[in-house]
């Protein structure tokens, strides 16, 4: 047989509530009661507990001290406070969230949360992987950093790779003695070895920087006593160096090795100074060596042409030891008075000096003036009066005529060995060969 007992409120013997049902809301106990489920019972509803305005619930520990509270902010509406040792009565307090009875979550009284371990090192510290769409971190002082670790590297302040935000300025960081990799589509693109070499299209860098491609670059800057090198380290191919004011071009290897410079597309081979004026240039198949902006040597089809001299050992221009021209080519003598039977002649001009050499023949002739030939290819200087040149004639000896030039003239005369000149009449049908040296 069972008992109902209906009534809307319970009180204590003071005449305070304990229960009170109002409407379809019963509240038990009043304001500053603590309402306790013994050990070993359970509370259990199939609907809402209300703790009432700023209510809490509390979970004791073993001692009755308090483990935890659940409340909402006194200073803030529509909040939710979850507190490990609210009254701080503990030490090494921590909130664990687990799954399955497995921990997941850990919040240590540090202010560290770990996920997927129980002993973070970080604010936030991840044993797994992490994906998002955007991944931030935010610091509240001058400095941020993501650190990534494995089991390999250790998980100390000082292992595994970060990014780090320091002032304006961002480090990029492998703790470990190893390398670090940039790939794109899947490929190996750049290699930073343990010990500073990089390598841009390889893996294997050789040197500080090892480039296995092509450069494009808006200029190149080398320190003194630093090169562009091409070819393996041993032998060197092709360098480039320079060391103070010189820079040289150069294959410094021991092996033999040719260094060209060929330009392409009718392109020309250009050495400037520093006011861009040309002092080599080559176009064609032809070279060109200039100064002060004059073309002073050029190569062509039949050898090398010199524009203005040759100034041999340390003689300045304009000096005696300056060789400024050469010419040879052939003249034809004539006689003014008489029509030569046959008449040959050739020169060479090397710089004021001028050497003929000839060969005429003289018809049967009783002309009586003096025997004169004509037509010499440069103008005798005024200084070279009467200079005697080698002749051969077939009746007058060698030892009694001479052929001599005229100064400020192109003519030569013939006289005897005091100076008589000698008439047409006296070589008539004879032949004369010469040879006389002049300067002009």
């Amino acid at each position: 047989m069972s008992s109902i007992l209906k009534v809307d409120t319970i009180q204590d013997q003071s005449g305070n509530n304990i229960i009170n049902e109002s409407g379809n809301v019963i509240t038990i106990g009043a304001s500053g009661d603590t309402i306790t489920v013994p050990a070993g019972a359970s509370l259990v509803t199939g609907g809402d507990i209300s703790t009432g305005n700023n209510g809490s619930i509390f979970i004791l520990d073993s001692v009755g001290q308090k483990s935890a509270q659940i409340t909402n902010d006194s200073s803030s509406s529509n909040s939710l406070q979850i507190d490990a040792d609210p009254d701080n009565s503990g030490a090494d307090t921590y909130m664990q969230f687990k799954i399955d009875d497995s921990e997941k979550v850990r919040i240590t009284s540090a202010g560290s949360v770990g996920i997927g371990l129980s002993v973070p090192e970080e604010k936030l510290h991840v044993n797994g992987t992490v994906k998002s769409l955007a991944l931030q971190v935010k610091s509240v002082n001058n400095e941020a950093t993501l650190k990534l670790q494995n089991s390999t590297t250790g998980g100390t302040s000082t292992d595994g790779f970060y990014l780090q935000a320091y002032l304006n300025d961002v480090y990029v960081a492998n703790r470990e003695n190893g390398d670090m990799f940039f790939r794109t589509n899947n490929t190996d693109r750049l290699k930073i070895e343990n010990d500073g070499k990089v390598g841009i299209g390889t893996t294997s860098p050789s040197s500080t920087l090892d480039v296995n491609g092509t450069i494009t670059a808006n200029g190149l800057h080398m320190s003194d006593n630093e090169y562009i090198r091409q070819g393996d380290s041993s032998p060197q191919e092709f360098e480039i160096f320079t060391s103070g004011s010189n820079t040289s071009i150069r294959s410094p290897g021991s092996a033999s090795h040719s260094i060209a410079l060929k330009p392409g597309g009718g392109g020309s081979i250009l050495i400037t100074n520093s006011s861009s004026q040309n002092i080599i240039t080559q176009q064609a198949d032809s070279a060109y060596l200039h100064f002060a902006g004059s073309t002073k040597l050029n190569t062509t089809t039949n050898g090398v042409r010199v524009t203005g001299g040759i100034v041999f050992g340390s003689a300045t221009d304009n000096d005696a030891n300056q060789l400024d021209d050469y010419e040879e080519g052939s003249w034809t003598p004539a006689n003014p008075n008489i029509s030569l039977s046959e008449a040959y002649g050739r020169y060479t001009k090397i710089g004021n000096l001028v050497t003929i050499r000839g060969s005429v023949v003289i018809p049967t002739t009783s002309d009586s003036n003096q025997f004169t030939l004509s037509g010499l290819p440069f103008t005798v200087s005024n200084t070279d009066a009467n200079v005697q040149g080698n002749i051969s004639l077939t009746t007058i000896g060698t030892d009694n005529a001479y052929l001599v030039v005229v100064k400020n003239n192109t003519t030569m005369r013939l006289v005897n060995n005091i100076n008589q000149a000698i008439a047409n009449s006296a070589c008539s049908g004879d032949f004369i060969n010469f040879s006389v040296a002049y300067t002009v």
